[in-house]
């Protein structure tokens, strides 16, 4: 199992794309100073849910000591809720430098709070 796993690491590693060939566009901001980036020409649509790339870059390091992660998430545009399933940190601002993959979906969709940056992001993606 744990060999499976692996090489299921290890494809999910070649397949995600360079951030440094995206097209990022700033859509929103924190009161922390974190950016929030979306890539508009990844965005992909299947069985009425929708597939988008989000850049968050840090001014400072986060709890894991990255300075930007990059999140693969899937939207529900009708009823307007989200979910992340791949997370990818970095040691150097805009998906730069080393990363990290972290497998950990999210199990249960979340609906985002009212002025939120996830809200933004979501009405942004989903109006394309």
């Amino acid at each position: 199992m744990k060999k499976l796993l692996n090489m299921f690491i290890l494809l999910l590693t070649f397949t995600f794309p360079s951030s440094s060939f995206a097209e990022w566009t700033r859509v929103s901001e924190n009161d922390l100073g974190t950016f929030f980036y979306v890539d508009f020409t990844r965005i992909k649509k299947n069985n009425g849910y929708i597939y988008f790339w989000v850049l968050l870059d840090y001014s400072e390091p986060n709890i894991t000591n990255a300075l930007s992660n990059l999140i693969y998430n899937e939207g529900d545009c009708s009823i307007f809720r989200h979910k992340k399933l791949y997370i990818l940190s970095y040691k150097e601002q805009m998906g730069q430098g080393d990363s990290h993959l972290s497998y950990r979906p999210d199990t249960e969709w979340k609906y985002p709070p009212p002025t939120s940056s996830n809200e933004i992001i979501l009405n942004e993606v989903c109006s394309k």
